[in-house]
C-alpha cells in the first residue's frame, strides 16, 4: 500500500512512537508536520494523504483548527484525533467521531489500537501484505529447522510459496537464494512467533549447557541476541519480546561474565553480527561484569543493566534513517562531527532516540531504573551525551555503569579487527575520560578487570 498518512504532533517523541507504529503495519507513505498550520499547507499540496492522525494542543494552529479545514475542504478524508485531553473537554470536537471515517485516540496509546484506526480506514488494501514479516536468510542457516511456510514478495500484494514446512531447507539451498541477490524470505506474522520460539529454545538449552567454552558461548549468546532484535523488527516490542530478552538476562546473569568471558566476546564480534547487535550484548555483558565490583550492586542490579542494554536501541529497529544511514548509529557525543553533518530532523532522530527507546520499553514493563537507564545511556562526562546533556556528577551511579560499558564497547567495535594495541588504546582513553564524578566506580572496577 502507498496511501500517504499525514502525522500532526508538536511533540517529536510522540511522532516519532507514531511514526514506528505506522511503519510497522504496511509501506505507507508518512508525512510529518508539527503544527496545525503546518499540516494544512501539506494537505494543500498533497493530493495523495489518505488519512491524518493529529494532537490537539499545538501551538501555531491546534488540532481543531486543523479539523475544521479537513472537514471543509476534504469532507471524505478520514482524521484521528490523539489527545490526552478526553473529548468532552473539547469544544472543537463535540459529538465526535461523527463517521466511521473518524476516530480518536487518548494518550497514551497501543500499538494495537494504532493499527486498530489504520485497520480500518485502510480495510480493503491490508488483507494481504499485512500478514507476512520478512526474515532475514542469514536467520534461518543459524538453525537447523526452519518448521515454516516461506514466501518470496514479488509485488505489495502478490507472494509466492518457495518452501512448504514440512520439506528440508538445507543451508546449500539457502545459499544459492543468497547468491540469487534474494535476502529474505517472507513468513505469516503467526508463523513467525512460532519460529522465533523455536529458535530461542533451542538457544537456551545451549546458553544453559555446561560443555561449551568461552568461544562457544559468545556466538550463542549473539545468536540470541540477533534474535531477539530481529523479532522486535519485525513485530515490535510485545509481551513475547520482553520474555525471550528476561530468558538472555538471565543467563547471563546468573554466570556473571569473567575476563575471560569478555574476550571471548570481544575476539567474537568480529563475525558479521549487526552493529546494534554486537553493541547491545558487549555493553550488557560488561555492564553486570563492572557492576560486580561494586559494593552497592545486587542481583537485581544486574538484571536491570543487561535488560536496558538489550532495549536501548529499540527505536532505531524500525527507523528509515537508520536503516538508510547505518552510521548514525555509532554517534555517541552531542558535538560530534558526524552529528552536525546531518539534516535538523535526523538529527532530532538521533538525539531523542534514547527516550523512543524508553517509551517503546514503557509499554510492556513498567520499571523506573530500567525507563531512566534506557534514556541515559548516551549521556557523556562533560555534558557531551545526550538528550539531557548532564556532567558526570549528576548522572546516576546506576547509569554511569552502564554508560561506561556502552562507551568502551563503541570504541572497541569501532576499532576493526580487534588487537591488544587499538585495546589498550581504547583502555586508556577511557581511564582517563571516565574517572571523575560517579563514573569513579565503573572505572576503578574496569581496572581491576583488566589487570
Amino acid at each position: 500500500m502507498n496511501d500517504a498518512i499525514l502525522l500532526v504532533d508538536d511533540n517529536a517523541t510522540i511522532l516519532e512512537i507514531m511514526s514506528l507504529y505506522v511503519e510497522s503495519f504496511g509501506d505507507n507513505v508518512i508525512l510529518i508536520a508539527k503544527s496545525g498550520n503546518e499540516a494544512i499547507d501539506i494537505l494543500k499540496s498533497n493530493e495523495k494523504i489518505s488519512l491524518v492522525i493529529s494532537d490537539f494542543n499545538m501551538p501555531d494552529g491546534t488540532g481543531g483548527d486543523l479539523y475544521k479545514f479537513v472537514k471543509s475542504n476534504f469532507p471524505d478524508l478520514p482524521f484521528t484525533l490523539q489527545s490526552a485531553e478526553p473529548l468532552e473537554f473539547l469544544d472543537e470536537f463535540i459529538g465526535f467521531p461523527h463517521s466511521t471515517k473518524e476516530n480518536y485516540l487518548q494518550k497514551p496509546f497501543s500499538i494495537d489500537q494504532v493499527h486498530g484506526v489504520l485497520e480500518a480506514v485502510f480495510s480493503t488494501d491490508v488483507a494481504s501484505d499485512n500478514k507476512y514479516v520478512r526474515v532475514l536468510i542469514s536467520t534461518l542457516k543459524k538453525y537447523s529447522k526452519t518448521g515454516v511456510d516461506a514466501f518470496i514478495k514479488l509485488s505489495e500484494k502478490k507472494f509466492v510459496k518457495l518452501h512448504h514446512f514440512d520439506d528440508e531447507l538445507d543451508e546449500e539451498s539457502l545459499d544459492k537464494y543468497l547468491a540469487k541477490g534474494i535476502e529474505y524470505f517472507h513468513i505469516l506474522e503467526d508463523d513467525f512467533k512460532i519460529f522465533i520460539k523455536s529458535c530461542q529454545d533451542e538457544l537456551d538449552q545451549k546458553l544453559t549447557s555446561p560443555n561449551l567454552d568461552a568461544a562457544q558461548l559468545a556466538q550463542v549468546k549473539f545468536n540470541s541476541t540477533d534474535n531477539l532484535l530481529e523479532g522486535m523488527q519485525a513485530i515490535g516490542i510485545s509481551e513475547f519480546t520482553l520474555e525471550q530478552a528476561e530468558k538472555i538476562t538471565d543467563s547471563i546473569v546468573s554466570n556473571i561474565p569473567k575476563k575471560s568471558d569478555i574476550a571471548a566476546l570481544i575476539k567474537q564480534m568480529q563475525s558479521g553480527e549487526t552493529y546494534i547487535s554486537r553493541l547491545s550484548l558487549l555493553t550488557g555483558n560488561m555492564a553486570v561484569a563492572l557492576a560486580e565490583n561494586v559494593s552497592w550492586s545486587n542481583r537485581g542490579t544486574y538484571e536491570k543493566l543487561m535488560t536496558a542494554a538489550l532495549f536501548m536501541d529499540a527505536a532505531w529497529l524500525s527507523q528509515k534513517p537508520a536503516e538508510d544511514n547505518p552510521e548514525l548509529l555509532e554517534i555517541t557525543y552531542n558535538d560530534s562531527k558526524e552529528l552536525g553533518q546531518c539534516p535538523p530532523l535526523i538529527q532530532e532522530v538521533v538525539l531523542n532516540h534514547s527516550h523512543s527507546s524508553a517509551e517503546l520499553f514503557d509499554t510492556v514493563k513498567s520499571d523506573g531504573d530500567i525507563y531512566n537507564l534506557i534514556v541515559d545511556h548516551h549521556e557523556r562526562p562533560e555534558g557531551r551525551g545526550f538528550p539531557k546533556q548532564v556532567h558526570s556528577s549528576q548522572i546516576s551511579s546506576l547509569a554511569a555503569i552502564l554508560i561506561f560499558a556502552h562507551e568502551f564497547s563503541h570504541r572497541l567495535i569501532g576499532c576493526g579487527e580487534f588487537n591488544i594495541a587499538a585495546f589498550t588504546e581504547v583502555k586508556q582513553d577511557m581511564i582517563k575520560e571516565f574517572s571523575t564524578g560517579n563514573f569513579k566506580d565503573p572505572c576503578q572496577s574496569f581496572i581491576k578487570i583488566c589487570s
